[in-house]
């Protein structure tokens, strides 16, 4: 939430560049939070109806997801508006690029 807020007072101030990095860096964390919830949700030992901790995770884990998606869902369909979608693609490609690398060193 701190870099949308960023970018809500960087447009109210008038600072076009900065309100776009506040968005654009909160797309891009928000991706990485996604990849990561679903490396997570992949690589769990338990389901949900394992019990109260598998219920709980997933109900837990599964609405702080929903409420990271859909909101960044939207701030997609605002930058496709303000044609920001070039550098969002060559952004998030590039860190996809350098997670893979990362999770290929690990590996």
């Amino acid at each position: 939430m701190a870099f949308i807020t960023f970018g809500h007072h960087a447009l109210i101030a008038g600072n076009r560049k900065a309100a776009i990095d506040g968005v654009i860096l909160t797309i891009i964390l928000a991706v990485i939070f996604t990849a990561l919830q679903y490396f997570e949700y992949s690589e769990a030992t338990f389901t949900i109806s394992d019990g109260v901790y598998g219920s709980a995770f997933y109900a837990s884990t599964g609405l702080h997801g929903l409420i990271t998606i859909v909101p960044i869902k939207l701030k997609i369909q605002i930058c496709l508006n303000h044609q920001i979608l070039k550098i969002l693609i060559i952004t998030i490609l590039t860190l996809f690029l350098q997670l893979k690398i990362i999770i290929l060193i690990i590996f």
